[in-house]
């Protein structure tokens, strides 16, 4: 007797900055979400490598999901500044942008920021956010995940990367900052 499969569609696509609060909100484990132009369209390179990861990782304790949503849809039309609200910014800056920008989040704590298709480095921040948390690391394709480049490592190889500590992987647990956005 055959059994049935369940696929599901990666990335989910969101349709809204409500939709991608709520979703990050509700997320425990790892969240990738890709950020793209509406004109653009999501990268389609990098489906085979996010395949890989999600049934690679379909028994892990941190379940990984697969985001992408449209930078013209998210607007940060909340006044205030807390993390959350960083990073709808982020977000909403990259509209009418070519290049896709993906962010890793553990939690709905921010862990790393990629700009640009890089399917290795991608990859190696996503696998770092599952192991450990570790600390936020943002920058380009080249010198973030993977690699050895940790956040506040000292190390300079030239890149032009920012690459910036904004947490510890050993400070007390912090509360995810996107449930405070979501409407009681």
């Amino acid at each position: 007797m055959a059994t049935a499969t369940t696929t599901t569609t990666i990335p989910i696509a969101l349709a809204s900055e409500a939709e991608l609060v709520a979703r990050l909100a509700q997320t425990a484990g790892v969240a990738v979400l890709e950020v793209y132009s509406e004109h653009w369209g999501p990268c389609k390179s990098i489906l085979a490598a996010l395949k890989k990861l999600q049934s690679e990782n379909s028994d892990n304790s941190a379940p990984l999901s697969f985001f992408a949503v449209p930078a013209e849809r998210v607007r940060c039309s909340n006044g205030s500044n807390g993390p959350a609200q960083q990073v709808l910014a982020q977000i909403a800056a990259r509209a009418r942008k070519s290049e896709p920008f993906f962010l890793v989040f553990r939690g709905g704590l921010l862990k790393a920021t990629l700009t640009g298709v890089d399917v290795p480095r991608l990859v190696g921040a996503i696998e770092g956010a599952v192991a450990a948390g570790g600390a936020v690391v943002s920058g380009g394709g080249k010198g973030v995940g993977g690699g050895g480049h940790e956040a506040g490592a000292g190390e300079d190889d030239g890149d032009k990367d920012e690459q910036q500590e904004q947490g510890s992987s050993s400070a007390a647990v912090v509360a995810n900052p996107f449930k405070a956005l979501v409407a009681v």
